[in-house]
């Protein structure tokens, strides 16, 4: 069931921005993009009409050694305030309704392979070609990577191509085959929250290869911790990447409204 509210605010302060929403993703609304209205009395960071992203850390005490490292650990909203300082101004040439998907799944990716030093001589391989294996499908090409596509569905091959991946790998074979690749993978980001096949995945590795589970298999029973993901410094570095390769999501639009989330929710389904 969906609702509309309507708030009241006090006015703003400290480093405050008043914030219009323009654009969100539909995952958990967390993240968005939209245009400063009203700045408070310490906010140097951005004037009136600035076009601005945000992430789902919203603030900090910006002090204290976690914060200094960058580890701060701590809807869908038509407007909102938040801290200019985690508001992140969006490139001129990146357009709002690409930001507002960019700083959400795009960061997901963009913090694993940055944070563990890709390099260009590496193979990367992309499990899954959804939300999250479309970009880092872009983004490892842009680094210069070989990259390869992996997924259940056939239908993802020209997509997967078309996005920068070199090569086309179906996983749906029949039990005791095994997946051929061009040349042992360095680096495999698994980006599907459905069943995963590991026993066809690990063979394909290279030794001390390395796996980020950007998603969590929705039949897994088992507990899995991740390391926490640092944020501020490499959102920004993304928008400005992003914006220089012309790095944009695949998506589809529809009026941020309950009906509008009504209509659309039901085109969601498990990526493979």
């Amino acid at each position: 069931m969906w609702y509309n509210w309507t708030v009241t605010r006090p006015a703003l302060t400290g480093h405050q921005v008043f914030v219009k929403t323009t654009h969100s993703g539909i995952g958990m609304g967390h993240e968005g993009a939209g245009v400063v209205a009203q700045v408070g009395p310490e906010a140097t960071h951005h004037k009136i009409g600035d076009r601005v992203a945000w992430g789902w850390i919203y603030g900090s005490c910006g002090e204290c050694a976690s914060c200094q490292a960058g580890y701060i650990a701590m809807l869908f909203l038509h407007w909102s305030v938040w801290d200019s300082r985690f508001a992140y101004r969006n490139p001129d040439r990146m357009k709002s309704e690409d930001a507002a998907l960019i700083i959400c799944g795009g960061w997901t990716v963009w913090n694993n392979p940055i944070g563990y030093d890709l390099k260009p001589t590496d193979h990367v391989g992309v499990a899954g070609i959804g939300g999250l294996g479309n970009f880092a499908i872009q983004f490892a090409n842009k680094m210069g990577c070989e990259v390869t596509a992996f997924s259940a569905t056939e239908s993802k091959k020209a997509d997967s191509l078309a996005l920068g991946a070199h090569h086309f790998v179906n996983t749906n074979l029949p039990v005791g085959e095994r997946l051929k690749v061009a040349r042992q993978i360095n680096k495999l980001l698994v980006c599907t929250n459905a069943h995963i096949r590991w026993e066809l995945l690990t063979r394909i590795l290279v030794g001390k290869a390395t796996m980020f589970p950007l998603q969590i298999p929705s039949d897994m029973a088992s507990k899995l911790s991740v390391a926490h993901m640092p944020f501020p410094m490499k959102s920004i570095n993304l928008l400005a990447f992003a914006a220089l390769h012309n790095i944009k999501p695949v998506s589809g639009k529809f009026p941020l409204t309950g009906e509008g989330l009504r209509t659309h929710w039901t085109n969601w389904r498990r990526v493979q």
